[in-house]
């Protein structure tokens, strides 16, 4: 199936949002025929100039406009050597005459992509041409997946990840398809821990785990790989984690000198000290250590991670504590629990908190050994109790440091073990389905999406 029969399936206003790159030059004008059925057909006009960046070779870069009045909707359909087009990359409309930059991202390498723009407004959709892009090929030296694909329906999507390539002490930051295929890459700072789109998808950032302070890094590349910052400036002691922001900006975990605080960068590098020092909100134990921290839009929240005392706490942006989840000595509201060292955790829709915990004692036919596990807790706030309700140990996976865990919106889980090299997705039995293993190496926290358009998944 390609493209045209793909139209008669998806609207040009809400198909699913995978992204893929596009390559080669080309210029398109409308046909009316090739508008999406359901809607009225207009005819309109399109100028379309598509490149590769030279900077990464899958990564398309488009220029167009269109004479359609009032464009509300618009989005690059494309498909690799004419199979079917199941891949969309949402654009920001421009009005009906200028001009609009889009990267497109998600495409494999060394491959030819057919695409065509589809927009719609308030009277009908049009279509532009089919254009063509070529990727180029892979450089040499960046590790890549291996996969390893059990029974059982997977997630869409990609999954962006720094990989510490051993053997060549060098470190990068990749996003790779539901296949293993790389779709994107940079190089990133020494001894990464973390890689994240912008809220807005524009740009990587990406910081080495600096976990004893003086060796911070942080850099931020645009996706089309044009243009990058190096050693972001008053974030030299930012250390493990760091989540984006809705206004662009980003809050990063930072050494202090008795402990770790909270600082925010806006998009226009304006710093910001929100929480002065961690240990206002929890009592440390031996020396103070967050590493991951996560932030949640629906009431302006951070939550934070530290593995010595075995808790995560809740703040607002502004460092008020809301609760404490494990640990000993709150300092506020707290849910009980116990378990040894933790890192990468999501707050679920349901309310429910998923974690990686890094150290778990398991005992077998050939004795004891220390896993992981992902462990989902249900909080009920009005007797202070966390109750776990879902764990999934692997057994062949696990990681002492780092370590990360996301649910989809399938329903399936992405265990992320750092140490190991290796991100395993399983389903609530705690059936695999897949497993994407990087030998010789070891990556850092990751993040799936299910595509590049909108809030990130966490």
């Amino acid at each position: 199936m390609g493209l045209a029969t793909l139209l008669g399936a998806a609207s040009a206003c809400s198909p699913p949002t995978d992204a893929t790159e596009v390559g080669a030059a080309g210029s398109s004008s409308g046909s009316p025929e090739r508008a999406s059925p359901g809607r009225t057909t207009l005819a309109c006009a399109f100028r379309i100039e598509a490149s590769i960046s030279e900077a990464i070779a899958t990564v398309g870069i488009v220029t167009w406009s269109t004479d359609l009045e009032a464009p509300r909707h618009a989005v690059i359909a494309f498909s690799p050597d004419e199979a079917a087009a199941t891949h969309f990359t949402p654009i920001v409309v421009p009005a009906a005459g200028a001009t609009a930059r889009t990267v497109v991202l998600g495409m494999k390498p060394a491959r030819e992509y057919t695409a065509r723009i589809l927009v719609e407004n308030a009277d009908g959709s049009c279509a532009s041409e089919d254009f063509t892009f070529f990727t180029g090929p892979l450089p040499p030296d960046i590790p890549t997946p291996t996969v390893e694909q059990h029974p059982g329906a997977v997630s869409r999507g990609f999954i962006l990840t720094t990989v510490r390539d051993r053997s060549a002490d060098r470190d990068f930051a990749v996003m790779f398809d539901d296949e293993g295929d790389l779709v994107w890459w940079s190089e990133a700072p020494p001894s990464a821990s973390r890689a994240r789109l912008s809220w807005d998808g524009s740009e990587v950032w990406m910081m080495s785990a600096n976990a004893r302070g003086g060796r911070g890094r942080m850099s931020r590349v645009s996706t089309d790989g044009l243009d990058r910052d190096e050693d972001i400036e008053g974030l030299s002691e930012a250390h493990h984690d760091f989540t984006v922001l809705p206004d662009g900006g980003i809050a990063v975990l930072v050494h202090t000198h008795d402990c770790s605080a909270v600082i925010e960068r806006s998009s226009d590098g304006t710093l910001t000290t929100l929480v002065p020092d961690v240990s206002s909100l929890y009592v440390p134990v031996r020396d103070c250590h967050p590493n991951a921290i996560v932030y949640h839009p629906g009431d302006d929240s951070f939550t934070i991670s530290d593995r010595n005392p075995n808790l995560f706490v809740k703040t607002t942006r502004h460092g008020e504590l809301v609760w404490q989840l494990g640990g000993t000595n709150p300092r506020g509201p707290h849910f009980g629990g116990a378990w040894t060292v933790n890192h990468g955790h999501q707050m679920l829709p349901n309310g429910n908190f998923l974690f990686f915990n890094n150290e778990v004692q398991v005992t077998g036919t050939s004795g004891s050994a220390r896993r992981s596990s992902l462990v989902e807790l249900e909080l009920d706030p009005a007797v202070g109790r966390a109750t776990a309700v879902w764990t999934y140990t692997d057994p062949t996976y696990a990681s002492g440091t780092l370590g990360d865990v996301q649910r989809l919106s399938g329903g399936t889980t992405l265990g992320i073990y750092s140490n190991d090299g290796a991100i395993v997705e399983v389903d609530g039995s705690g059936a695999v389905l897949r497993v994407y293993a990087f030998p010789n190496a070891s990556i850092g926290y990751a993040m799936h999406y299910a595509s590049f358009g909108g809030a990130p998944p966490r």
